[in-house]
């Protein structure tokens, strides 16, 4: 029946393919196991590796986006022990073409299930199932207290999939790729179920886009709240940059002046005031990198895709503030170096 399911799914005008998995992906399920190798047994371990492992159909890759790099996907209804596993788990296993054919097994992660052996026939691309918080990194969002008590990563880039028609399953998640808005044919697709399965419960429709902001809402808050403050820092700190030294050259009006009747070149009175007004920024920029490099291990857990030392970042950053340091200094430089000097030491 989940076959017809996928088949009525799939006729729905705007849909261009369809998958299933059982009982669902992440967000909504964690799909958390445990993949044993010749490799991990040589080197004395029983735990087994952790993995994601995902009961699919033919569909659901490509409906998905996931493509198959080597080996094969799953043929229609097949019901025979064979795998398909991730990228970062045939890296694992030496590489993709070495890992083709050999035999892993997979356990449940609280062990309630019998471990099974299956044949690999097809390594498909690496899927972050956890979003953000990527397995094998530090830059996560979520951890989870290990026995020695340090917080490890959720993330599971590490996956496995195996046939849906081998087992026999009560509760399915039907995905669908769509060349039209996804909510524009929710109701088409809950009419389609209907049909076909006039008595089954559809617990949830709605669109991948939709459920990933709401699961990452908190962290995109976080990151709006940080740049909102660093903004807000950087403004006062060019407004203060800019009132010092519009104060230094009102103060230093009569050396400005002296130092014109003696010779000076207008552009050396502005680099002078210039200068004046970098070395506390420099000395700013200098502090804020040692303290960037200590909480370098603690940032690194806000940190998607970047490492918590990224030379861009530092370098951006220092650019920034230099620009800054330049743009608050203009006017007051040209100021002090447009004074006449005749003006200026009648004032003193």
């Amino acid at each position: 029946m989940f076959a017809r399911l996928a088949r009525a799914v799939a006729a729905v005008p705007g849909v261009t393919a369809t998958g299933l998995a059982a009982p669902t992906l992440r967000p909504w399920d964690s799909g958390r196991g445990r993949v044993m190798f010749s490799e991990l047994q040589a080197a004395g371990s029983d735990a087994g590796l952790p993995s994601g492992v995902h009961m699919t159909d033919e569909g659901l890759l490509p409906a998905l986006g996931i493509r198959v790099l080597a080996g094969r996907n799953f043929h229609p209804s097949e019901t025979s022990n064979v795998a398909i596993i991730s990228r970062s788990l045939a890296e694992r296993m030496g590489g993709a073409t070495v890992a083709l054919e050999r035999t892993i097994t997979l356990l449940a992660e609280d062990d309630a299930d019998p471990a099974e052996a299956f044949r690999i026939i097809g390594v498909a691309n690496d899927v972050a199932y956890d979003g953000l918080a990527e397995q094998g990194t530090r830059r996560v969002i979520r951890y989870q207290e290990g026995s020695d008590r340090r917080r490890r990563p959720l993330g599971r880039l590490r996956a496995a999939y195996v046939p849906l028609a081998r087992v026999a399953v009560s509760t399915v998640s039907i995905a669908a790729a769509t060349s039209v808005d996804p909510a524009s044919i929710i109701s088409a697709v809950r009419g389609s179920i209907a049909q076909v399965a006039p008595g089954s419960a559809v617990h949830w429709t709605g669109t991948m886009a939709d459920e990933v902001a709401l699961e990452y809402a908190p962290s995109r808050f976080y990151g709006v709240l940080v740049s909102a403050f660093s903004a807000s820092a950087l403004l006062l700190t060019s407004v203060g940059l800019f009132a010092l030294l519009w104060n230094t050259a009102a103060a230093r009006t009569g050396e400005m002046g002296l130092r014109l009747a003696l010779g000076a070149r207008r552009g050396g009175i502005a680099w002078l005031l210039v200068s004046a007004g970098a070395r506390p920024v420099a000395l700013g920029i200098g502090l804020g990198l040692l303290g960037a490099l200590w909480c370098a291990d603690w940032m690194a857990a806000f940190l998607y895709d970047l490492p918590a030392l990224d030379p861009v970042s530092f370098g951006g950053a220092t650019a920034l503030l230099l620009l800054v340091c330049l743009g608050a200094s203009l006017i007051p430089a040209r100021r002090a170096a447009s004074v006449d000097p005749l003006v200026a030491l009648k004032r003193e």
